[in-house]
């Protein structure tokens, strides 16, 4: 059994009492679940390029990155360890999916008082928790 560390980036962009987050395609095994923007870093990528990448290909817009929010590590499986680093960003306007076939289906501003509403993966309950959402 081959053991893999994924690494993870993800950006909270909140507008008023509105969070930015997507949805995840049927690419990916939480599909329908909605997440925070960002994704997979890249061999030789920073945190920082890893998340504007990703927050661009899933949102169309650019984050103005700023601080680390927390890191979560864990094992969904003994082959697999993953660490998601969260980080504070800025981001404005309508979010549109740029990246073609991907994992990500839709992007939108979520009232902060409907998360419990919708289907979310981990990383979003965390963050709920966290902020006190």
């Amino acid at each position: 059994m081959e053991r893999r560390i994924r690494i993870g980036v993800y950006g909270i962009a909140v507008d008023r009492s509105e969070v930015l987050l997507t949805q995840l395609s049927a690419r990916d095994r939480d599909s329908g679940k909605w997440t925070l923007p960002g994704g997979g870093m890249d061999f030789g990528e920073t945190p920082h390029e890893t998340l504007i990448r990703e927050f661009h290909e899933e949102t169309g817009l650019v984050p103005t990155v700023g601080s680390v929010v927390d890191v979560i590590s864990f094992l969904p499986r003994p082959e697999l360890h993953v660490i998601q680093m969260i980080f504070e960003v800025e981001a404005r306007g309508e979010p549109q999916v740029v990246e073609i076939d991907g994992s990500t289906i839709d992007a939108r501003w979520v009232p902060t008082a409907e998360l419990a509403s919708l289907p979310t993966v981990g990383l979003v309950d965390h963050v709920t928790a966290l902020r006190g959402w």
